[in-house]
Parts: structure tokens; sequence; C-alpha cells
């Protein structure tokens, strides 16, 4: 069984949105260090500040995409808690994926180290993501009509390898 691995790259704007998640996470913190008791910034409040902030950033730490596998059987998706797994015999079709001006996240992260979770647009109804940057994305149309929305840095080799396996052809290297 040979695998092949391919890195899932960040755009600029998820580098942004998760460098700036995580300062702003430090502000409360800084509180909790250096209370100010006359502003009425007790413990308390920071703690509650604090509460869902490190939930979020802990929820898509653990959830983001890391790295795409391509075996002898199926794509696999890794991430720090449970890879995606898609198997060829499953896939109906493969091809670019261009993002829309508008997309909906119906349940997922939208941004914080990467896109991933639910999604829905008006140009291909709702899909599942796993992405990095949406301008290195592919589109993946499954035989029972669900579609993923995967990424990685080279998309163009990966979408070439992942047609030889759908249609079992030979592979020259």
């Amino acid at each position: 069984m040979i695998s092949t691995f391919y890195d899932i790259e960040w755009s600029k704007s998820v580098f942004f949105i998760t460098f700036t998640s995580l300062a702003i996470t430090l502000l409360p913190i800084s509180f909790l260090i250096f209370p100010i008791e006359p502003l009425g910034l007790s413990i308390s409040l920071a703690l509650l500040t604090l509460l869902p902030l490190f939930g979020g950033i802990i929820y898509a730490f653990f959830n983001s995409p890391l790295l795409l596998e391509l075996s002898d059987t199926q794509i696999i998706v890794h991430t720090r808690k449970k890879n995606k797994c898609i198997e060829y015999t499953d896939i109906s079709s493969i091809e670019i994926y261009y993002p829309v001006k508008w997309e909906i996240m119906t349940f997922g992260i939208g941004g914080l180290f990467g896109f991933f979770g639910h999604f829905k647009n008006s140009k291909i109804g709702e899909y599942e993501a796993f992405v990095g940057d949406f301008n290195q994305a592919i589109l993946i149309q499954m035989k029972d009509n669900k579609k993923y929305v995967i990424s990685c840095k080279t998309r163009k080799l990966v979408m070439r390898r992942i047609n030889q396996k759908i249609y079992n052809e030979l592979e020259y290297v």
C-alpha cells in the first residue's frame, strides 16, 4: 500500500483570523495576571470571557485540516482529532472549486485554523469543507450527491492522481 501526502496550506485570511483570534484571547489572560479592580474588571469577568474563547479555539485546533493523504483506496483528510476518509469508488467526479462571493457556514469554523464543517452556497448547494485556502480547493462530487471541498498546495497534481484512482488508470512516473 503506497500513500502520498500533500500539505494543506493556509490562505492569508486564515493566518490573519487565526493570529488575531489568538491575540484577542491574550487580553482576558492579562486581566487574570494583572487584575484592574478600579475599572470593575475582575477575575470572574476575565474567566467568563475566556471560557467560550478557549472552547472555540480548542474545537478549531483539533478539527482543522492538516494534511491530505491519497492511499490506494481512499482520500484521507488528516486532523488532530478524527480523519475524514473518502473512498475512490464512491466518487462521481472531481473538479476545481471556484469560490463564490457568499458562502454560508451552517456549522463549523470559518477561518480559525482553516475552513471546515458544513457550508452552503448558491452555485453547488450544501457541502462539507476541509480547506486551508479556497484558491487551492477541489470539489468532490459523490455518487450519493454529497459534496466535499478539500484543498492542498498542489491541486492539479492531486486532481490528476485522484482521477487515476477513480478510473483505475495506470500511473506513469
